[in-house]
């Protein structure tokens, strides 16, 4: 089985003011993943267990440069809008400064989806 999040992946967490978002980014920190940044729509500005978050995914990386993985902790209503707010960076730089993959986590099923 192939280490797909390690301490050298820079990695975004969707939702990460929310009751699992939190809990899996504290987790995710004990173990060392280097999580860097947090994304929830409409409280930018704030931190969560001293990572910061922003409004969105593309301020996320502009602000912080190139992420590795983004993981989505999101309610299933918004799981479409998150995921592309996470790809949309790939479509807009060719350079650096994008995610390269998603991981969703979504009601006990969990699906990866490969954006480069």
């Amino acid at each position: 089985m192939a280490i797909l999040i390690d301490e050298t992946k820079r990695v975004l967490v969707q939702g990460i003011t929310g009751r699992e978002g939190r809990a899996r980014t504290k987790l995710m920190r004990e173990y060392g993943t280097n999580v860097v940044a947090g994304v929830t729509p409409g409280k930018g500005g704030q931190t969560v267990l001293g990572v910061p978050v922003f409004n969105t995914a593309q301020e996320a990386v502009k602000a912080l440069g190139g992420i590795d993985i983004s993981v989505l902790f999101v309610p299933a209503a918004g799981v479409k809008e998150a995921a592309i707010s996470a790809i949309a960076p790939t479509f807009i730089s060719q350079g650096p400064f994008f995610v390269h993959r998603n991981c969703f986590q979504n009601e006990r099923e969990e699906v990866e989806v490969w954006t480069r």
